[in-house]
Formats: structure tokens, sequence, C-alpha cells
């Protein structure tokens, strides 16, 4: 998908040098939650949310079904949602450094130290 495909109002919350087709760099903003807009990215394969202070993630980010690679790594997790297991081509999920108890053992792969 690109960016001026995205709607106006979603478009104000992801800036274009972080969007680049399949890939969204949100690492490093001091994010407290992932922006509504992001779970609207259908054709996003990998998406980078390392390094921000992310307690939750949404439930609707299973509607990035064509999520490859999921990093999470350095944020305030304290669980993962279950709708995390609907993302079928999953491959990598990457989530060290939070505060998880446990995952959710539907999940596909998880790197995690």
């Amino acid at each position: 998908m690109k960016m001026e495909n995205i709607s106006a109002e979603r478009r104000k919350y992801i800036r274009k040098e972080w969007y680049e087709g399949t890939v969204l760099d949100l690492s490093d903003r001091q994010l407290s939650k992932v922006p509504e807009a992001v779970t609207g990215l259908k054709d996003l394969e990998k998406l980078h949310l390392y390094r921000n202070n992310l307690t939750e993630l949404p439930t609707s980010i299973n509607k990035l079904k064509n999520l490859t690679c999921l990093d999470l790594d350095e944020n305030q997790l304290t669980y993962l949602p279950d709708s995390i297991g609907d993302l079928k081509e999953l491959s990598v999920l990457s989530v060290n450094n939070n505060q998880l108890s446990a995952v959710p053992t539907h999940t596909v792969s998880v790197y995690s130290s």
C-alpha cells in the first residue's frame, strides 16, 4: 500500500519516512500505545515497535494478516493479546526486555531472552 492510498486521517499518525510499502518503523518514538491507524495497513509485513513505552497491544493487531515480523523489544508489555495468534503469517515475534510473564500458547515463534 502506498502512502497516498492511506486516508488523510490515518496519515497524520504515520509519517512517510517511517513507512516503506510493507515495512513500518515506529521504534524509539516514546509511544505509549500503538496508533489505531497502524492496524489499517493491510499490506504491512514488518512492524518495528521496539524501544517505546508500550504497555499493551490492541486486540485489532490481528487485522495485519500479512505480518511476518513484529519487533516489540524494550517496551513495558505485561501481556500479549490472544488475537496475536490469528497472525498466521507471523514467523518472528521479538519480545526481549519486556515485563511478560507468558505469551499466548498458539503464537508461532517467540524469540525472547
